[in-house]
């Protein structure tokens, strides 16, 4: 999988999570064990990409292919992990998660940039 695609990939996991989390569907419980497997088996792969992306990410950014900070990277995984947790527990306010919507948008966006298609 080319990292552009990965990265679109990213993009639709990103709006998935955005209209789960708009749907404003009932969050799942901290403490329901069965609602954590369900969660853990949709999310696992999810975070297995990200990883994967980051991954590669930061090696063209070594290599000078890619001229991104490495934090930045870095960061916009941690907060497509956030988006993707938060979309299930609802356990953010509607504002702290756009702002993570729109950090993960502008790498997304200087990342297609880069690579063509």
């Amino acid at each position: 999988m080319t990292i552009l695609s990965q990265t679109e990939t990213i993009d639709r996991i990103k709006q998935t999570c955005f209209i789960r989390y708009q749907k404003k569907t009932p969050p799942a419980q901290l403490n329901d064990r069965e609602a954590f497997n369900v969660i853990k088996q949709e999310v696992t792969p999810q975070f297995q990409l990200l990883e994967q992306w980051e991954d590669t990410l930061l090696t063209d950014i070594q290599t000078h292919t890619l001229s991104i900070h490495p934090t930045l990277v870095q960061s916009t995984r941690e907060n497509m992990e956030l988006i993707i947790m938060h979309s299930f527990y609802h356990d953010a306010d509607i504002k702290r998660f756009n702002e993570l919507v729109k950090s993960v948008d502008v790498v997304l966006d200087m990342v297609r940039k880069v690579y063509p298609k």
